[in-house]
């Protein structure tokens, strides 16, 4: 052994510390890297450390009666101490100090992530207030948001369709609703807007009280979304996989037992901190988290130093003793290792120091381990551990933490041959697997929630096609359990054309290795297991696992969305009452029959068809009753023509037919009045009996015209000729009709300009009083001076007024033009005379006439009881519950209420009762042939007779013979009205009239 040389306890540590210098400097440089002066400071220390450490033992086996060693160890604790103030917190530069990473607890479910990450649908889970928690890289492609961004935005954010208050009623209403398809307008980071389908579903949790939604989405523009790149998901899992390796690794080398060199100054260090900081606990909150500081900073010292450490254990191992090379070996043990004598601890090594929590053997040695098992585990340690030692594999139990935490580990004991009481348990720290594969379960069981709540159909299947994995959706679509479909090839899902197609797909993918079958969603004819098909949507995808490769399958039903399509095209070319091509299709089958009749030298007849009669069931019956009435007329006039003509419908009551393959106008007229014929057979509807009758114009290609449109227009102008000619009338295009139709266009302008202008006149005729022979009333007739066509009767202008809706100013301008002439008769002495005026049925429903008569009264001021307001009866039988009410209010303003036309339209004597009306003025209809027919003789009795019975005035219109009056006379007909009596005439004529006060000589009624 050497003298001790006091000169080595300064040359050495110097010579050492410059050595590692040297050496950090040159790896630095050789590196080109920047480390922190954190981490310089940390290895200077852990150098400085081991050269005085060494100069100590040095000195120490040099002379241990030189009183130095003390003084060594002194210098060298206070030296640590100092050194550690000024160290910074090693614990935020431990990923750059080169300490490996902890396992990560959701390592075990990158593969079930990755492959929701990379579903062609966008997932998405939120709350119920809408604020996203968990979404996959599809919503942030389909959107354009990083993951980080999207991450607790709400779906209001970019939802632009329904507001947030919406949103939140569909999302509390979401357990009571079934899964369905919704649709909303979602705005992208760049402002663009994108139409989506999105399928919600509430999401099963533990926790009741905060609910999570979850949803899918797609893009809707194309009813398709790309799913993920599945190959870029696979060297992600790769990646993961390979880093949870790694951190096993390091986790075990980490464990390894460390050297004691350091361990007793650094406890020590450890025990003065915590010693200081108790003394402290009153003082300055500065210092003591300046110790603190420096407890962490040697804890992670600490750790540093049992790294450091393991190659001098391992060559102590190797070269010293037996003994020594075993207990070193036990040292360097990542599992607790620990020798108990009777249940009580005799020897533990560094990694159970570690695992309890504690940081000096001293601590636990002496104290029964039962002390730190978790109370449900104390039975394993009975009969010194004799339920471990019977044990052939590792039993699951916990071990307690110095800080009162539950460890996961698994135990395992060996009794000593020689029986002396002496039991070596051995532990392993399980806590971190354990953790793991909770994660993975409620992981996994998360994201078979997802599965099994999507409104699609998820089907994942092997590279030879056969089904691995079948979802609740997939059950409920093709009627298979999950258990009979496992193992089976899912062309069973399809048709044998559509699983051949399938097959060619799937062997092309696995040839080019492209990761989206068609790149697309495409449709096929979908199978259940009752053999029924139906269309369905399918996207696949390619993925690889490990070294297999799976296909994940998404079926959509779309036979809603087949049939709506359906529907849409319908609608888009067929009227949505009748069910007959409209306009559209009309024009291009009329094309289509005109190349077609071109290229054969045939003809094609345009009919155009206008019922007559529908408008007065519209107006009696009610519009209900009125569009079932079109649905049978359009039936009926399918069945009148030929299979290859056909019928559409224009609009209202109006038909449009291509006859085809026609060569002369004979054929064509006869095949017209065949369908009129069909067409005038009587209809039931609602228990009556109805008849319709048609007009129709003809206009003929190529005779006509050679467009489509032109013969539209010729054979509508022939049906207002035809119309204008009568009932149930055909007439075929004449180039004068374009100037009897531009002559009524020219007079419906004239005619609006005339009301303006003033250009209208009041005619009066007389009604006479049947008893007394003297006049009682005038009716109000309106004519048209026209300043260049002259006095224009209302035949012409009246029917135009109608059908243009001039009719409303028509009637309002002559109601308050009556009630200045009524004024002028009552200022001039003439009070028991009424004024008649006409309120046209358009009039009534139009405009307010009840404000238009009141405002009349008031204007004028004349007595309202001498204004006679006259209803058709069609008028009123359209809803007549509206029209007692309406009528009872105008009743109040004084007036008299008067039923023109009765007998031609459809009353009910239910309401006829219940109408507060005046008079019933006979249809000039029943009076014309009142004398040559017998059944008008009895229509005009019944009238008559029943409105006496009800209190009612009855007045007969249409009275141009003796004989039709002296009939009147004889069945008590109290008022006449005719030119037998007086023709229309001008206010100041008819003034005369009145003034004159002759009485005129009236038919004597014969005694009954």
């Amino acid at each position: 052994m050497s003298a001790f040389n006091p000169m080595d306890l300064t040359v050495r540590p110097v010579l050492v510390a410059l050595w590692g210098l040297v050496l950090v400097a040159s790896f630095l440089r050789r590196r080109q890297q920047a480390h922190s002066a954190a981490t310089v400071r940390l290895l200077l220390l852990v150098l400085g450390v081991i050269a005085a450490t060494a100069t100590a033992d040095g000195a120490l086996s040099a002379d241990a009666t030189s009183g130095i060693a003390p003084l060594l160890k002194g210098l060298l604790a206070l030296g640590l101490l100092l050194t550690l103030a000024r160290l910074p917190r090693y614990a935020d530069n431990r990923g750059r100090t080169g300490v490996s990473p902890q396992p990560s607890s959701e390592t075990g479910t990158a593969p079930t992530r990755s492959l929701i990450d990379n579903l062609p649908e966008a997932l998405l889970i939120h709350d119920g207030k809408g604020r996203l928690t968990e979404i996959n890289n599809t919503l942030c492609r389909m959107l354009g948001y990083q993951r980080h961004e999207l991450i607790g935005m709400r779906i209001s954010d970019f939802e632009t369709r329904l507001t947030r208050d919406e949103l939140e009623e569909i999302w509390r209403d979401i357990e009571f609703t079934p899964p369905g398809i919704r649709h909303g307008i979602w705005t992208r980071k760049d402002g663009t807007r994108l139409p989506i389908e999105v399928a919600i579903a509430p999401l099963p949790r533990e926790d009741a009280s905060h609910p999570l939604i979850i949803a899918l989405a797609r893009d809707a523009s194309e009813h398709q979304t790309h799913l993920a790149n599945l190959e870029s998901t696979v060297e992600r899992l790769t990646c993961a996989q390979t880093r949870a390796e790694t951190a096993i690794q390091a986790k075990n080398g980490f464990l390894q037992s460390t050297g004691r060199k350091l361990r007793t100054p650094l406890t020590t260090i450890l025990g003065l901190t915590q010693m200081i900081e108790k003394g402290l606990s009153n003082g300055d909150d500065k210092i003591s988290d300046y110790l603190k500081s420096i407890h962490s900073s040697s804890l992670d010292l600490l750790e540093v130093t049992e790294e450091l450490s393991r190659a001098a254990t391992l060559e102590a191992a190797a070269t010293g003793d037996e003994q020594h090379s075993y207990r070193t070996i036990i040292e360097m043990s990542p599992d607790t290792i620990c020798l108990c004598h009777d249940g009580v601890i005799t020897f533990i090594n560094t990694a159970g120091l570690r695992l309890l929590g504690v940081y000096d053997a001293k601590q636990v040695e002496g104290q029964a381990l039962s002390k730190f098992v978790h109370p449900d585990y104390q039975v394993l340690c009975e009969g010194n551990f004799s339920p471990l030692i019977g044990e052939t594999a590792a039993t699951p139990m916990k071990f307690l933490h110095a800080s009162g935490k539950a460890l996961d580990v698994i135990a395992s004991a060996s009794a000593a041959p020689e029986g002396d009481g002496n039991v070596l348990v051995v532990v392993r720290n399980i806590s971190d697997v354990m953790r793991a594969n909770r994660d993975v379960a409620a992981q996994a069981k998360r994201l078979n929630s997802i599965l099994d709540t999507a409104v699609d159909a998820i089907v994942v299947t092997d590279e030879r096609g056969n089904i691995e994995t079948f979802n609740r959706s997939a059950e409920t679509m093709f009627g298979y359990n999950a258990n009979q479909t496992i193992g089976k090839p899912i062309e069973i899902l399809m048709t044998e054309e559509g699983g051949r197609d399938h097959k060619k797909k799937l062997a092309a993918a696995l040839a080019t290795r492209q990761p989206q079958i068609a790149g697309s969603a495409r449709e096929i004819a979908g199978r259940r297991q009752d053999g029924s098909v139906f269309p369905a949507e399918i996207s696949v995808s390619l993925c690889h696992l490990d070294d297999r490769r799976l296909f994940t399958a998404i079926f959509r039903d779309v036979t809603e969305r087949r049939n709506f399509e359906d529907y849409l095209a319908h609608s888009a070319n067929h009227d949505s009452l009748t069910g007959l091509p409209n306009r559209r299709l009309l024009q291009e089958r009329l094309q289509h029959a005109i190349d077609h009749a071109a290229v054969n030298k045939s003809w094609v007849a345009v009919w155009f068809v206008d019922l007559d009669g529908f408008k007065m069931v519209n107006d009696v019956m009610g519009h209900v009753a009125g569009d079932e009435l079109l649905i049978e007329a359009g039936r009926r006039m399918v069945s009148g023509v030929k299979s290859t003509d056909m019928v559409a419908r224009f609009g209202g009551d109006e038909f449009t037919i291509i006859n085809s393959g026609v060569h002369n106008r004979t054929e064509v007229g006869q095949a017209v009045e065949h369908f009129m014929a069909t067409l005038s057979r009587p209809f039931i509807l609602r228990g009556r009996e109805l008849t319709l009758s048609a007009n129709v114009g003809i206009a003929i290609f190529p005779e006509h015209a050679v467009l489509a449109s032109e013969l539209i227009v010729h054979a509508s102008a022939a049906m207002l000729f035809a119309k204008a000619s009568g009932r149930n009338l055909y007439r075929f295009f004449d180039p004068v009709m374009h100037s009897q139709s531009a002559e009524r266009l020219t007079l419906e302008n004239e005619l609006r300009r005339g009301i303006e202008r003033d250009e209208l006149l009041l005619y009066y005729q007389p009604q006479i009083d049947v008893a007394s022979g003297r006049i009682v009333g005038l009716e109000a007739l309106v004519r048209w001076k026209h300043p260049s066509m002259g006095l224009i009767q209302p035949s012409r202008f009246v029917p135009i007024a109608e059908q243009t809706g001039l009719i409303v100013p028509l009637g309002a301008w002559v109601l308050r033009r009556a009630c200045t002439d009524l004024r002028q008769l009552q200022d001039m002495g003439l009070n028991n005379v009424s004024i008649g005026v006409n309120i046209s049925a358009r009039q009534f429903t139009d405009s307010d006439v009840l404000s238009q008569i009141q405002q009349a009264i008031e204007e004028t001021g004349i007595d309202p009881q001498h204004l006679d307001v006259e209803i058709t009866e069609s008028t009123l039988m359209n809803n007549p519950e509206h029209v007692i009410s309406y009528l009872e209010r105008m009743k109040g303003l004084g007036i008299r209420l008067s039923i023109d036309d009765f007998g031609t339209g459809y009353s009910s004597l239910n309401y006829l009762k219940r109408f507060p009306v005046d008079t019933l003025k006979i249809d000039r209809s029943f009076v014309i042939d009142i004398a040559d027919n017998p059944k008008d003789e009895a229509i005009a009795v019944t009238i008559i007779t029943l409105a006496h019975s009800m209190g009612m005035t009855v007045l007969a219109e249409g009275v141009e013979h003796a004989r039709q009056a002296e009939i009147l006379a004889n069945h008590r007909c109290d008022i006449i009205q005719g030119f037998l009596y007086g023709k229309p005439m001008s206010l100041p004529d008819a003034i005369a009239e009145l003034q004159m006060g002759r009485n005129i000589a009236m038919p004597e009624k014969k005694a009954h």
